[in-house]
């Protein structure tokens, strides 16, 4: 009886044994959902951008011109004047190719954006920054069209407008008046690449001919080319100079 009764402890322990055993290894062995998604997520790369030029320094950047109340002006051709309209125009004047990638803009005190455009630009290009928004731009020799990842807000108001490096120089600065709340307003100096100075009107300034802007050219519509003096690379050292009006020769 005893023997009957050990072999069936017996088996009862063997059985509590072998249960205990799958229940732990069903315990530890991972879900087969579990160990996928374990597999699959992995961190994202960092994407490290190489522009094979420098930054700009400071004092580098002439602002040009600012259209900061489009007004019924289209810059970039999509059948509609409105804010996307709004640019300013810089010359770049350092002595070798450097990207503005990083720039801060500023206006009156308040933070506007930052330049997003990774190309490097050469000495003597004309920069038209635009914002998001803006479609490209028809664009001239010489002419590099650069973003701003915000609106450029170039209020009425007017004030100190300023160009940031990403490492803090000031790359240049211009004082920009109020604008007219009911005309086209874009404002420039009495010469092209005319570092001081006030800003005045376009309509106003005896070269523009009495034209609204002159975004991406001269004042007076030439090519900038032709008034840039540090001229760019980009420019065709071979395109003749405009030539100044003159009498129709009298041939007899």
């Amino acid at each position: 009886m005893n023997h009957v009764r050990n072999q069936r402890h017996s088996l009862w322990l063997a059985a509590l044994l072998l249960g205990a055993g799958c229940a732990s290894s069903q315990v530890e062995k991972p879900l087969p959902h579990a160990k996928i998604k374990a597999d699959t997520i992995q961190e994202a790369p960092e994407v490290v951008v190489s522009i094979d030029c420098r930054l700009p320094l400071s004092g580098e950047l002439t602002v040009n011109e600012i259209l900061s109340r489009p007004a019924g002006i289209d810059l970039d051709g999509d059948g509609i004047s409105n804010t996307h309209d709004e640019a300013v125009e810089l010359i770049y004047q350092g002595e070798a190719t450097a990207h503005l990638d990083g720039t801060e803009l500023w206006l009156g005190g308040q933070f506007r954006g930052i330049v997003t455009t990774q190309a490097c630009v050469q000495p003597g290009d004309l920069l038209v920054l635009t914002g998001p928004n803006t479609l490209p731009l028809a664009k001239a020799e010489g002419v590099v069209q650069i973003g701003l990842d915000h609106a450029l807000q170039l209020t009425d108001g007017g004030g100190l407008l300023l160009f940031r490096s990403a490492k803090g120089a000031l790359l240049g600065s211009q004082v920009v008046p109020p604008a007219s709340a009911t005309t086209p307003t874009s404002l420039a100096h009495e010469q092209d690449d005319e570092r001081d100075g006030p800003m005045k009107p376009h309509v106003i300034i005896g070269e523009t001919r009495g034209a609204a802007h002159s975004i991406g050219r001269c004042l007076d519509g030439a090519l900038p080319c032709h008034c840039v003096a540090l001229q760019s690379p980009r420019c065709d050292r071979e395109e003749p100079t405009p030539q100044a009006d003159s009498p129709t020769p009298v041939t007899g």
